[in-house]
């Protein structure tokens, strides 16, 4: 087992279906990761993921941020557009586990 792997949260991931209501291709990515053009209809954020969207809106860039565990069956056409910009699959470092204190 890599020694990196137990240091990122294993829930980390993106799934991003083609068609609304999660069906059509399906693909994952798995953080932390860039993803230069995320193209879907609908989205699953993993439980220990963070993803951050970047959307050109006009002439501004727009910051759009989707937490953990959220389930979006039919993205809405005003971000299915900002979706279609680049994205960060993010993943937090695990805390490290504190060890017992010890009686004295």
């Amino acid at each position: 087992m890599p020694a990196f792997s137990r240091r990122y949260n294993t829930d980390c991931w993106l799934d991003v279906y083609e068609s609304t209501h999660f069906h059509g291709k399906l693909r994952r990515y798995i953080g932390p990761a860039e993803v230069p053009r995320l193209a879907g209809k609908s989205v699953i954020v993993g439980p220990g993921a963070k993803v951050q969207v970047i959307a050109q809106r006009g002439r501004k860039p727009v910051l759009i941020q989707l937490n953990p565990n959220r389930v979006i069956p039919n993205l809405p056409a005003s971000l299915r557009g900002a979706i279609a910009q680049s994205a960060i699959v993010l993943c937090p470092l695990r805390s490290p586990r504190k060890p017992p204190k010890r009686a004295v």
